[in-house]
Parts: C-alpha cells; sequence; structure tokens
C-alpha cells in the first residue's frame, strides 16, 4: 500500500511539473530599513492593493480577498483572510520583540469573505465542498469570530546561518456584523532586542522576491546582517555510500530545554529519510569543529519528536521535548577521535509513516509543513547527566 502512495505521488508530482506555467503574480513590495541601531531597526512594509474575486458557491456570493505575497493561513471553517509573513534578520543570541504600528487603511467595501480557501476563485476547490457543509459553515460561531491585533506573530527561525524572525501581519479587518472590510496600506515593524548586537559593515537589505510569496532564500529577507551562529552544522553521510546529504544550517547553541548551557559543544545533524548514518572526524572538521581533543567515548545524540511543533511549546511541561537516541561509536577505546573512527546512527526524516518515524507511531502518513530534514544535536565532554551515553546493543540473530 505504501509502495502504491508513493508511486501516485511521484505521478501527481510529474503531472503538475508538466502544466502550464501559471501566469505570474504581482510582485511583492519590499520592506524598507530604517533606524538601524545595535538594540533594533525599524521596517516599513507596504502592502500593496487587495484584489477581489467575486463568485457564487451554494447560492450565496462569496468575496475572495488576496494581496500581494500573501498566503492562506485561516482554518477551514474560519472567514478566509489572508496574511502576509515578512523575514527579518535579527541577532543570535538576543531575545526578540516585535510591535507592529499601523499606517493608513482603506475601506474595500461590505464584502463576505469564503469559509474555505479558494472556492470563489477556482471551480476545483468549489467543488471539493457540499452546498451544505459550505452553508454550515456560515452559520457557524467560528465564522464570524474575532481575529485580534494586524501582527499575528514573530517566530524565530534559521535560513542558511541567518537567524531570522519571521513575522505574519494581517493587513485585511473585517467585521462580520456589518461586512465592512478595510486594507491597512503600510504598516511599520518595530524589532527590538534584549542586549545590544552590532551589525555587520554594509547597507541593510531589503529585497522582495517578485512575482510570489517570500521565501527563506537571502534575496528575501530584510535587515542587517549580523554575525553568524557559532555552533556548527554537519550534513551526515549515508552509510555506505560517499554522496553526502546537503547542508542545513547551523543552529544557535543557546539553553534549550534540558537547561544546558550554551559553553558546551553542539552540532546539528540534518536527515533527510530513514536510513543508517555515519559522522566521521572529516566530517566534524568540515563543519569548523577542533576533533583533536574530543573523545568519542562521550558522545550524545539528542532528538525532538518528529513532526512539527504545537503552536504552542512549554518546555516546562514533560516530557522535555529533547530526547537521548543510541548511538555506536567506533575507535573510542583509546579516548581520541581518530580519521578512521566513525559515528553511526540511525536517523528518519521529518515526514514518513508514523511507525518508522517514531516508536508506537501510527499507520498515519505525517507531513511536516516547517521542515525538509530531521535535526538531530550531537554533543561531547562532561556534562550534567546522571546516566552514561546511550550505545547500540548487540544480540544474536542465529535462527
Amino acid at each position: 500500500m505504501r509502495r502504491r502512495l508513493v508511486h501516485v505521488a511521484l505521478l501527481a508530482l510529474t503531472l503538475l511539473l508538466g502544466a502550464p506555467a501559471a501566469p505570474a503574480r504581482e510582485a511583492v513590495p519590499a520592506p524598507e530599513v530604517s533606524a538601524v541601531t545595535p538594540n533594533g531597526y525599524r521596517l516599513r512594509v507596504p502592502i500593496g492593493d487587495a484584489r477581489i474575486v467575486r463568485a457564487e458557491a451554494a447560492g450565496l456570493l462569496f468575496d475572495e480577498i488576496s494581496i500581494p505575497g500573501g498566503t492562506d493561513a485561516s482554518a477551514p471553517g474560519e472567514a478566509q483572510l489572508p496574511i502576509r509573513v515578512v523575514h527579518a534578520r535579527i541577532p543570535w543570541g538576543v531575545e526578540p520583540r516585535a510591535r507592529l504600528v499601523p499606517g493608513a487603511s482603506r475601506a474595500l467595501g461590505s464584502l463576505r469573505p469564503p469559509p474555505f480557501a479558494r472556492i470563489a476563485s477556482e471551480p476545483s476547490a468549489r467543488g471539493r465542498r457540499s452546498a451544505a457543509e459550505i452553508l454550515d459553515a456560515v452559520r457557524s460561531p467560528r465564522y464570524a469570530a474575532a481575529r485580534g491585533e494586524a501582527l499575528r506573530r514573530a517566530i524565530p527561525m534559521a535560513a542558511r546561518g541567518a537567524r531570522i524572525l519571521a513575522i505574519e501581519i494581517a493587513p485585511i479587518q473585517w467585521d462580520p456584523a456589518s461586512g465592512a472590510a478595510t486594507q491597512l496600506e503600510e504598516v511599520t515593524i518595530e524589532l527590538s532586542w534584549d542586549r545590544p548586537s552590532e551589525p555587520l559593515p554594509g547597507e541593510p537589505e531589503s529585497r522582495g522576491r517578485p512575482g510570489g510569496a517570500a521565501s527563506l532564500e537571502p534575496e528575501s529577507v530584510a535587515g542587517p546582517r549580523y554575525a553568524a551562529a557559532a555552533a556548527a552544522s554537519v550534513a551526515p553521510r549515508l552509510s555506505g555510500s560517499a554522496a553526502p546529504a546537503p547542508s542545513v544550517p547551523a543552529e544557535h547553541a543557546g539553553p534549550g530545554p534540558l537547561r544546558l548551557g550554551p559553553s558546551r559543544p553542539w552540532v546539528r545533524l540534518g536527515t533527510l529519510r530513514s536510513n543508517l548514518y555515519r559522522v566521521t572526524a572529516a566530517d566534524l572538521g568540515a563543519a569548523g569543529v577542533a576533533t583533536g581533543a574530543i573523545d568519542p567515548a562521550s558522545f550524545r545524540l539528542f532528538r525532538a519528536r518528529p513532526g512539527d511543533l504545537p503552536e504552542s511549546v512549554d518546555v516546562d511541561l514533560g516530557p522535555d521535548s529533547l530526547r537521548e537516541c543510541a548511538v555506536d561509536v567506533t575507535g573510542a577505546g583509546d579516548g581520541s577521535f581518530d580519521p578512521g573512527d566513525a559515528l553511526y546512527f540511525y536517523g528518519t526524516g521529518s515526514s514518513g509513516f508514523g511507525d518508522d518515524l517514531m516508536l508506537g507511531g501510527t499507520t498515519e502518513y505525517v507531513e511536516s509543513q516547517r521542515a525538509a530534514d530531521s535535526p538531530y544535536w550531537l554533543t561531547w565532554g562532561p556534562g550534567p547527566f546522571a546516566a552514561p551515553p546511550l550505545r547500540t546493543g548487540a544480540r544474536d540473530a542465529a535462527p
């Protein structure tokens, strides 16, 4: 059954790639950087003109609102209002804060947003919803629920060695009682953090990605550049293969759910699919790690639960998100991680069938929406651990 699902997915991808290219979208207005200081800077974000598509579904007229670079973020059953995500560079090792100052707004008229994404603009999306389902959604209290402020949330993340704050803006406001909709024409985002951090020399960058939503590539991230993180990043090699996996961004070696100090060495290992992986002294050396003083007997490997994190995470609630994984280390008896030594571990990707990703998982397919690889964290040396490092065991498999 799984083999058939993979075949169908590949066939669908082939058909998609073979389809004619869609018309180019309106260019995304680029943010403008100003007032740069060691404690923050300011972003002026033009929103661009909203586009409204009106169509009938279930006997009602719906108004689908889109903005340049916008995405569908509303849950099914809620009034579908677009958001825009702005990616801004921030320093490593600080606690960032974002404050939104709304600019001028303009009226869009009396509108009825659809309760499901794209049912006004795409007949295929409309055909997937029955009339009863659409009418029930419009009558539900969820459809008319209040949306809150224009600044939805700000999420720190990393991309290609840079630390980035993903800021979600909701520039469309809608009053369910009157149907009146308004759009912010621009907003100003004031970024600040808890301790000074000098930006690298050079002009701040504020480039948008024309033709669609912003990505996490360097040309679509705004703001000054800051020094890279101190932690290293290694792409493990598949055991028995000379081809390395694609490299992954470095992450900040800061305090985590296990309350480990930032002075401890940490290396992020990214795995793309389920397999046996190998890490050698050459791999660590290529990532800038001095291996001469490493005692391989002290290697410990940790990982989080596979899949996306929930929207709200309290690390003080058990279980802690990081769990130690068993590894096998060759050449650990001499206290030195030599060129012929290696660390082996079994890793999984971030997407797959639940029982492949974790012990006790279900047979349902789990697809990560936020990561292409699954992060593992390697550390070594003495530390606040009550138990010795986990190692893989051996057993007799003779019939």
